[in-house]
């Protein structure tokens, strides 16, 4: 699934609880960046995996728990950083 905002994923979150991974961009549309949106998908279920992305580093405060995958990227680390989490 995709969404163009963090309140769009979190309403997916909420809809499908069996989410197992979010990947996210930190720099997001709307009022919660991805580091926020990391921290309530988590509050939602707590045992959600997160990789988060962003050209501009890794922010200050961004969960230890979160993986941090700097752009830019092959699309296959991504595929195989989801594949081993989910295994």
């Amino acid at each position: 699934m995709e969404a163009a905002s963090a309140e769009e994923a979190m309403a997916l979150l909420a809809s499908f609880g069996n989410i197992a991974v979010l990947f996210t961009d930190i720099q997001m549309p709307g009022a919660l960046n991805g580091a926020a949106l990391a921290r309530l998908a988590r509050r939602h279920n707590p045992s959600v995996k997160v990789i988060a992305t962003s050209g501009a580093g890794a922010p200050p405060g961004l969960d230890s728990d979160t993986i941090f995958m700097p752009k830019p990227y092959p699309p296959e680390d991504i595929v195989k950083r989801i594949n081993d989490l989910l295994s």
